[in-house]
């Protein structure tokens, strides 16, 4: 019974260590020995798995939470759903970020179309000087590069939905 208690209590602080903040203390079933001691035969570490206030604090939470999942040495089944879940968080958190930063590209660029110091300069076929880049290559590889990432994070959330 000695070894068992040792065990579980060794499982549960390496979750607490690794949750951080997010973790809270851990809490045991226990059970009287024959020695007339109490024993921890189980426990547990309830984590927060709510999302963070934005999708890159929430990708950096989800990161923590699979740390904390995973850091005992043998992780129990529940472990690897809290793992699981986290892993799909973070994935949903990395697709909402990119779904940001590409209306935040498609805003730039209208706001730019819209400028009305471009009006009249003759640079209609979207350069503003021969110094300069042209504008729409870059916003169409910035889409292209967002909605390729969308795509790779849709594939790896396929086996979770």
């Amino acid at each position: 019974m000695k070894k068992r208690d040792a065990e579980v209590k060794a499982h549960e602080r390496a979750h607490n260590a690794a949750g951080g903040i997010y973790a809270g203390a851990p809490t045991y079933e226990t059970t009287r020995g024959p020695d007339g001691r109490t024993y921890a035969v189980g426990g547990e570490v309830a984590i927060d798995t709510s999302p963070a206030g934005s999708p890159q604090a929430t990708i950096a939470k989800a990161d923590q939470i699979v740390r904390a999942a995973l850091a005992p040495a043998d992780p129990s089944p529940q472990d690897l759903r809290v793992a699981a879940a986290a892993r799909q968080m973070r994935a949903e958190a990395q697709a909402a970020l990119l779904q940001l930063q590409a209306e935040e590209a498609a805003q730039e660029d209208e706001e730019s179309e819209a400028d009305p110091a471009r009006e009249g300069d003759g640079s209609e076929d979207g350069f503003e000087t021969e110094s300069s880049e042209p504008r729409a290559p870059i916003s169409v590889d910035t889409r292209f590069a967002a909605q390729r990432a969308y795509e790779q994070v849709a594939q790896m959330i396929a086996p979770f939905g």
